[in-house]
């Protein structure tokens, strides 16, 4: 069998895993916070969203872009690997006193105490993760990604476990810093058993210089990532209020949901696997084009489902307290169809060894969404949300042109990858416009039955509208799941 095979197989495999992993963890997340949407008041996840901000810097510090490193570099000896271990454990021991210190001054500059403990335990939780980076790399290297589904798996149902235990206890909010903490225990553990990497304790310069040259701009990278990704919080929480931002929170965390769930699945994939082939060009557009494809055909219908049922969703999961949220849920699902997609281009940039393309996408970014914001926050959470949304699209087509410049990929095949995922959406959508037209003027069923009517429908109207006009993409996608859902390895 050939690399190029190999490769193949290992990434199906990999998919087989990771989607089999993350389709249990985020059930398990979709029902806790569903649940702690109907116990909790939306101020308090504005104060999880604040504390998130300050612990997301650790992600950002945590390994200096080593771990990437770990994983493209094309000769890995065992001297590359000890000094990013001892400077994650570094940085999470500086983190968890910086947490400590800051944690009361974050608490009064958004004037909600709750905000001080959530950020020392999930700081504490950063502590813990960073034991594993080095190993979890070192999986993902070897494409080892059954072992890591059956990790993240345990991992989860320890965090919804501990979650929802604390939370019915009267725990409030802060009983998801410490579900956060239980999970990292858990999953450090698993990791250390799982990788056959043990540190020394020895350093040697050269090894973290190997890895620093190229981590160095992925640090770049993370850093202004992070203020692209965070200020919208902290502009919100600041001049709207924690209860606003709370709205904002949920209605992201939905809109958001295939970029942060299930384009990430295909992502953790494609980057080592494209690692691997980086000196073939044209197998990492045909690879790009693959996987745009797929992650459209995906998320597109989720996305455009949920704009479409937004009222009824809300109100069936998370209660009628929730519907301020329908409208900048329905903006942010256009945001979310681009993201979804954008997700990649850091990919390929990284897999080829241009991570000075990450950084400078990044720098444009941020200055966009500084831009948006600003513009739209005197309008309220509509105005945000929907500045927010021109944001995106603009962002999505830089994205493009520069991986052209990277790839040499044509903006038209680009465009003609998406075509299928596009028209089978719009056929349905109008199936499902005509059932909200029927619940509101002919037979009006319960709530619950007319959501999964309407899934259910909706599901039927995607898959035969892909049939028909797309006959191709309707193969690939059902080879596909029969590879997931066949027996064996």
């Amino acid at each position: 069998m050939s690399d190029q095979q190999e490769i193949k197989k290992n990434v199906t495999q990999g998919l087989k895993w990771v989607t089999a992993g993350q389709g249990l963890n985020y059930l398990f997340q979709f029902v806790v916070w569903a649940i702690l949407a109907r116990l909790l008041p939306p101020t308090s996840f504005g104060a999880l969203s604040v504390a998130m901000v300050f612990a997301n810097l650790a992600i950002v510090f945590n390994e200096l872009g080593m771990s990437s490193a770990i994983v493209q570099r094309k000769e890995l000896e065992p001297r590359h690997l000890n000094a990013p271990f001892w400077i994650c454990i570094c940085i999470g021991v500086l983190f968890v006193l910086a947490a400590v210190s800051a944690s009361p001054l974050i608490a009064l500059y958004f004037k909600n105490q709750t905000i001080t403990a959530l950020v020392i335990i999930i700081a504490g939780k950063y502590f813990v993760d960073s034991f594993g980076i080095v190993h979890e790399a070192t999986l993902k290297r070897a494409l080892a990604f059954r072992k890591l589904a059956i990790i993240d798996i345990w991992s989860n149902l320890v965090y919804s476990t501990v979650t929802l235990t604390l939370v019915i206890s009267g725990f409030g909010i802060v009983a998801v810093g410490w579900g956060y903490l239980a999970s990292s225990v858990v999953r450090v553990t698993q990791l250390w058993g799982r990788s056959s990497f043990r540190p020394r304790f020895t350093i040697d310069k050269e090894g973290f210089l190997d890895l620093f040259q190229y981590g160095r701009n992925i640090l770049g990278f993370k850093v202004i990532n992070y203020f692209t990704g965070n200020l919208d919080v902290v502009l919100i929480g600041k001049y709207l209020g924690t209860a606003t931002l709370g709205f904002y929170s949920l209605s992201s965390l939905l809109a958001n949901f295939p970029r942060q769930k299930l384009s990430l699945i295909i992502s953790n994939i494609a980057f080592p696997a494209f690692s691997r082939m980086q000196d073939d060009l044209e197998e990492v557009r045909q690879g790009y084009l693959k996987i745009i494809r797929c992650a459209a055909v995906i998320n597109f219908p989720i996305l455009i489902g949920l704009m479409l049922l937004a009222p009824q969703f809300i109100t069936l999961v998370y209660s009628d307290k929730w519907l301020p949220i329908v409208t900048p849920l329905r903006i942010l699902c256009v945001s979310g169809i681009c993201f979804s997609l954008t997700t990649f281009i850091g990919t390929v940039f990284e897999a080829v060894g241009r991570p000075d393309y990450s950084l400078k996408y990044c720098l444009i970014s941020l200055g966009g969404v500084i831009i948006a914001i600003f513009s739209g926050k005197k309008y309220g959470l509509v105005g945000v949300t929907s500045a927010l949304a021109v944001y995106a699209v603009v962002m999505n087509i830089i994205g493009q042109i520069m991986v052209k410049k990277v790839i040499h990929l044509g903006l038209r095949k680009y465009l003609k990858a998406l075509v299928p995922a596009v028209i089978a959406s719009l056929a349905m959508a109008g199936g499902i416009a005509v059932l909200i037209w029927v619940q509101a003027n002919i037979i009006t069923l319960p709530n619950l039955w007319f959501v999964l009517q309407s899934i259910v429908a909706g599901a039927g109207f995607y898959a035969y509208s892909l049939f028909i006009f797309n006959r191709q993409t309707y193969r690939e996608i059902t080879e596909l799941i029969h590879k997931l859902t066949r027996r064996g390895e």
